[in-house]
């Protein structure tokens, strides 16, 4: 920014103020703007520094992804191995659920086998013991 200081001291002048205290009162002002004005190079070097900041961000974030990443691929291994588990357990399911048939036909034969012994065992006993009579 171009600040006028002759331009100024005449506008001070025209308004009331001696040539000297006009110059000190620009000059005052001149200094403090100068002071606090930031110019194209100054701010080029700030950008400059945010640019970096930001790629230090990045860098950051990058690594952070990856990490993200890494912790996705622990959780995928993780629920393969929950399916694993899932299907091993499945499998035993059905080996309990053959043995279940198995002991019910098992059962339903004993049962079976059971009634027809009872029925039979008067005849048994008659048939043995005719036979015992003619043996002895």
């Amino acid at each position: 920014m171009f600040f006028d200081t002759n331009k100024e001291v005449k506008k001070m002048n025209q308004a009331g103020f001696n040539k000297k205290q006009s110059e000190v009162l620009v000059g005052t002002m001149s200094d403090l703007i100068n002071d606090k004005l930031a110019t194209k190079e100054d701010l080029e070097k700030e950008g400059s520094k945010v640019e970096r900041q930001f790629d230090i961000i990045y860098q950051r974030f990058d690594l952070v992804d990856k990490r993200f990443e890494q912790i996705d691929m622990k959780f995928e291994q993780i629920d393969m191995r929950f399916e694993q588990i899932e299907t091993r357990f499945e499998k035993v399911d059905l080996k309990f659920e053959n043995m279940d048939l198995k002991l019910i036909n098992h059962h339903k034969t004993l049962v079976l086998s059971l009634g027809s012994l009872i029925l039979a065992t008067p005849g048994i006993y008659k048939i043995g013991g005719v036979l015992l009579e003619k043996l002895f």
